[in-house]
């Protein structure tokens, strides 16, 4: 955690650029717009005297500061609700603009409808833009492997007893399935208590499962997420 004001702006900063797609910028000095955007909707605020933009900014800020006190732990997660707020903002200031530009229903027809054909235009090119196509395709690739897992544990550990101990030998390799929750998946396919043990090197799990006196299994976990049980001679150290 740290509570300095230039990481709490930067995390900001990142989390605006992850929605209107800055993250992406090369230049570091680009992926500070979206703090320079905040800050002038706040002069807006100010000069157009307008409490409700402030309350939805506010909002928007506060309930991210939280996670922006994180700045080694970020996720597009943390946006959910916040962008919610960011959201209010625009369409607040794109109504109070609309207003100040004119009363009559013509002009405010035709000005809704550009403001709506240019958050069309923005959606699809970012749709189109690298950092969506690579979000996307990690998390095909992420799923992919993780019901290879899935597949491969049904197969070879759909036997296993109650509080059995499973010990992942990962080496430096995601085991996406397990990422969420340890042995989530394997509770739930065996409706039974199992306790997995990995994040550790292999000599270390090796040892630690040779003085293991439960029932034990011994996994090997491969990049694209193919597991495979070793036989307990191979699991000695």
């Amino acid at each position: 955690m740290s509570l300095s004001p230039v990481a709490v702006l930067k995390s900001l900063s990142y989390y605006t650029g992850l929605i209107f797609g800055a993250e992406g910028f090369p230049a570091p000095v680009l992926r500070l717009l979206p703090a320079v955007g905040l800050s002038a909707i706040l002069v807006y605020c100010f000069v157009r005297r307008s409490p409700s933009v402030l309350f939805a900014l506010s909002s928007y800020v506060l309930t991210l500061l939280p996670v922006s006190t994180l700045p080694n732990i970020r996720s597009p997660l943390y946006l959910y609700g916040p962008q919610i707020f960011l959201l209010a903002v625009v369409c607040i200031m794109a109504q109070e603009t609309v207003g100040a530009v004119s009363k009559r229903g013509g002009i405010r027809w035709a000005f809704a409808l550009t403001m709506a054909l240019a958050l069309i235009t923005s959606a699809a090119l970012f749709r189109r833009g690298a950092y969506f196509r690579d979000r996307i395709a990690f998390s095909r690739a992420v799923r992919t492997t993780a019901g290879r897992t899935a597949r491969d544990a049904a197969a070879q550990l759909s036997h296993i007893g109650s509080n059995a101990h499973v010990y992942l030998n990962h080496g430096q390799e995601t085991p996406w399935l397990f990422t969420a929750e340890p042995c989530a998946f394997l509770r739930l396919m065996n409706q039974r208590p199992v306790v997995c043990i990995w994040h550790k090197p292999e000599d270390e799990l090796r040892k630690l499962y040779v003085r293991d006196h439960a029932e034990k299994y011994f996994l090997d976990y491969f990049a694209d997420g193919s597991l495979k049980v070793r036989s307990e001679d191979n699991a000695q150290p």
